[in-house]
């Protein structure tokens, strides 16, 4: 079989019509290097056996390109920013639904304490799971899971009474 770079740039037209054909115009290079990425998966795992290799990397890269724009669409909703520090965040309220509401999130932060808002911040912000929080900070999972329900309950009540 070809090597990697021989491949790549036999099938660099193909990636690019993937991206272009999903009209994905933020980040071309990035979601193309997901796509060569996802080259090299494909010839990792391809089965002669099952078929021609280039039908086969079609849909492991367009596959792969796919589940990225999910996810950076997803991160993108999540994360609409108004200005540097006014931000729309989304908790669930009581019930478990989603509510939204933008924020001054500095001044907001500022009113939980220390542990709270690092927490608040690593959780929310920087989208660490609560095992990473616990591990990063040397404390129980249990821990963290209490911290999660204590800043839900109090964002939800200065929510409520419009301090954020």
């Amino acid at each position: 079989m070809e090597d990697f770079d021989r491949i790549a740039e036999r099938m660099r037209p193909l990636i690019w019509s993937i991206i272009n054909g999903l009209n994905i115009y933020k980040d071309k290079e990035e979601f193309y290097q997901i796509g060569l990425i996802a080259l090299w998966k494909a010839l990792q795992v391809y089965n002669p056996k099952k078929g021609n290799f280039d039908t086969f990397a079609y849909s492991y890269i367009r596959g792969m390109i796919l589940t990225e724009l999910n996810k950076s669409r997803k991160k993108e909703d999540r994360e609409t920013f108004f200005s540097d520090d006014y931000e729309m965040i989304s908790i669930p309220d009581e019930r478990g639904e989603e509510f939204e509401r933008e924020i001054h999130f500095l001044e907001f932060v500022n009113k939980f304490p220390e542990k709270l808002s690092r927490f608040i911040i690593m959780h929310f912000v920087e989208e660490k799971t609560l095992k990473e929080i616990a591990n990063q900070l040397g404390v129980s999972y249990s821990t963290v899971k209490l911290w999660k329900k204590e800043s839900l309950e109090r964002m939800q009540e200065l929510w409520k009474d419009g301090a954020g």
